[in-house]
């Protein structure tokens, strides 16, 4: 299925994990730098699947380079092909190899890191095995990607994750001792009358403690109408 968006469109017609306000919601909340003295952010999209949230950030971060990465071969070459469709082409690559391996060879590198990761760790495998690998934490745990990601940010580098709100502490706990602090958080209703269901959290790579900026986002108000709040943050790419 292809979806388009004010600048760009995006084809997951052979990926696991489809567009969703998952990746919408990072792809338009997520930090690409701070503290940048010039020159150009370098950003990497864990897990890039169609290329959503690294096409988003090209287009709110002219001045940056995405590179995206994915074990899933289908996915990234699928990526490559809304990336060269796009108009920021030439700031966009995607590569198949999977974090850990990605980790060891990029040692401090980015000034930004980005993932909407696999999370389903204790549900029931989807019989279409490229959605189970998007969605299911086998092939990266939520651990393993907070140690990788610290490694490959630089000082003073940030992460952003979108999660479900039942894996918060167990994250929480493996970023704890990682290197990186806690400096934004985004608690996400599907309606005012719902319970808390996302998480989005921004570390960045210090040693120092954080104040903790917290903000409350409600995604519909009536039948499938976006609140305020959700078409503000979002504005630059829904039509």
């Amino acid at each position: 299925m292809s979806f388009r968006f004010k600048q760009f469109f995006v084809d997951d017609s052979r990926c696991g994990m489809k567009v969703g306000t998952d990746g919408v919601l990072l792809g338009a909340w997520a930090d690409a730098a701070l503290n940048m003295n010039g020159g150009r952010a370098r950003i990497l999209d864990v897990g890039t699947g169609s290329g959503l949230i690294a096409l988003m950030l090209a287009q709110r971060n002219p001045d940056a380079e995405i590179i995206g990465i994915d074990i899933d071969e289908t996915a990234v070459m699928q990526a490559q092909l809304n990336f060269s469709a796009s108009k920021w082409g030439e700031r966009l690559s995607a590569e198949s190899v999977s974090l850990q391996e990605y980790a060891v060879s990029h040692i401090g590198m980015f000034d930004a890191v980005v993932s909407n990761p696999p999370y389903f760790s204790n549900s029931l495998k989807a019989p279409d095995e490229a959605r189970t690998t998007a969605r299911h934490t086998d092939t990266l745990t939520l651990g393993e990607l907070v140690r990788h990601t610290a490694t490959l940010l630089k000082a003073g580098g940030v992460f952003s994750v979108v999660l479900p709100k039942w894996e918060e502490q167990t994250f929480l706990s493996e970023t704890a001792n990682s290197g990186l602090a806690l400096y934004r958080r985004l608690n996400v209703q599907g309606r005012a009358e719902k319970p808390v269901k996302r998480l989005l959290l921004g570390f960045i790579k210090t040693t120092g403690e954080q104040n903790v900026i917290e903000e409350n986002l409600i995604l519909e108000e009536g039948l499938n109408q976006r609140t305020e709040e959700y078409a503000r943050l979002a504005k630059e790419f829904y039509l």
